[in-house]
This record gives C-alpha cells, structure tokens and sequence, in this order.
C-alpha cells in the first residue's frame, strides 16, 4: 500500500475517502508484503466471481489486522442488518490525528466562517480529501471489486 493516502472503505455502500499530502516522496507506490491480497482472502481472483458481503467485510478485516496503517470503524447498520464500515487507511501520524483532520476540513468548508490566515494555515497541515463512493446501487457488483483493488 502507498505510504502517503488515508483511505476510507464502507463494505456496504463503499465508501472511500483518500487524503494525500502536498508533495509525495516516491513516483512509485510501495507496498507493505504483511497485507493479503484479495484472493488469498476471497480464494478467487477480483473480478472471476461474485464477491459476497461477508467475503469484503472478511477481507477489510484481515488487512485492518495485519497493518498499523489501518483502521476499520462500524459506524452503523443497513436496513438488512449488515454493518457499516470506515476503512481509514493512511500513514499511523495521520491515524493518530483524524478528529484533527475533520474539523480542519470542516473550518476549511465555510470561507464565511474562517478567517483567511487561518484557512492559509490549516490548508498547509491538513491532506487534501478526495471522496470516492462504492457500490451505491446494490446490484452493481463491479463497484465492490473496484474497491477492493483500490484497498489492496
């Protein structure tokens, strides 16, 4: 996995949040061998078959074992009973600071509200998010497998 992203994955409806910092320190991504791949974990490839609900929840909960760059939250449930997850994948600093980044971005949100040198100053200390959003019709199978290669 990249050194440098913060990712969030929800199993259920996949949510992905990448936070990246300013400058990055290699062109390429470097990957830590302690994290599964999928079909050491799903017993196929991404994308040879179907990947059930409890095979991704299985998969994000094997690599948030394995690895100090993760975190997984249940944050609530479906209708159906399924829980709903963050996956946070980012630097442990980054781990470590996460309330910090939300309310940054959340003071950064409203020019209104936050003075000008102060929006300066948590721009330059907080990564800038991209929001990525997985699997938002249940039906559509290829948005999990997606997920999961980015996860990977």
């Amino acid at each position: 996995m990249p050194k440098h992203r913060l990712l969030i994955a929800s199993p259920a409806l996949f949510f992905l949040i990448l936070l990246f910092p300013s400058h990055s320190s290699s062109a390429q991504p470097e990957f830590d061998p302690k994290i599964p791949s999928p079909k050491s974990i799903l017993g196929h490839e991404i994308g040879e078959q179907f990947t059930h609900f409890f095979q991704l929840e299985q998969y994000y909960r094997s690599v948030a074992q394995v690895s100090n760059r993760v975190q997984l939250i249940k944050y609530g449930e479906t209708y159906e009973g399924r829980s709903l997850y963050l996956l946070i994948i980012s630097s442990p600093e980054n781990l470590g600071r996460l309330e910090t980044i939300r309310r940054n971005l959340q003071a950064l949100s409203d020019p209104r509200k936050t003075a000008l040198a102060e929006a300066e100053t948590l721009a330059k200390s907080t990564p800038p998010v991209c929001w990525l959003s997985y699997g938002v019709h249940g039906n559509e199978s290829s948005s999990a497998e997606a997920a999961l290669t980015v996860v990977y």
